[in-house]
């Protein structure tokens, strides 16, 4: 599995010298076999991962339908090494749920 982490910060528009929002994060991308985990790790939530969707063959897949897929189990040991020890995922209703193992 490879893996790709990097420090993102996403900044809303200027008013005053001042952003309206500043978010920090880490993002990560998970890749094997010709698939790819996106999860996200905000810095003021250090202890909290959000897996976002999977790649695979250029479609979009839900996470909630590949819990049990191996990338996504190795992923999620990887993200709780890292100090993640609250994963949630999005479900059907595009709500985030916390990941029971």
């Amino acid at each position: 599995m490879k893996i790709c982490k990097t420090h993102q910060v996403d900044k809303g528009d200027t008013q005053s010298g001042n952003y309206d929002f500043q978010y920090e994060y880490h993002l990560y991308e998970f890749s094997e076999n010709g698939q790819k985990l996106i999860a996200r790790s905000y810095l003021d939530e250090t202890q909290e991962a959000h897996l976002i969707r999977l790649e695979r063959d250029g479609d979009y897949i839900p996470c909630h339908q590949v819990l049990n897929d191996d990338l996504v189990i190795k992923a999620v040991e990887h993200l709780r090494g890292d100090g993640n020890s609250l994963i949630n995922y999005l479900d059907e209703n595009e709500l985030y749920v916390e990941l029971n193992d």
